[in-house]
């Protein structure tokens, strides 16, 4: 962000169907500093997953990042 202020922000990401498993969805700050995570087993999520956080932003360095995980051990 450009501008130093708080900013809301959501990240969704849409998964196969899995029964077994976890998945995780998470947002950091700087690449360092998480602000928001989800993390549950794939049986819980039928395909789509998303999480949601506030984060205050300088407006000059600071970055966002969204990563996703899961631990599938399929083929």
């Amino acid at each position: 962000p450009t501008v130093a202020g708080m900013y809301l922000v959501t990240v969704t990401m849409e998964w196969t169907s899995q029964s077994s498993n976890s998945r995780a969805l998470r947002l950091l700050k700087n690449g360092t500093s998480t602000f928001a995570i989800d993390e549950r087993d794939a049986a819980a999520i039928q395909v789509g997953q998303s999480v949601t956080g506030v984060i205050e932003c300088n407006g000059t360095t600071d970055y966002i990042e969204a990563q996703a995980w899961q631990n599938w051990t399929g083929g």
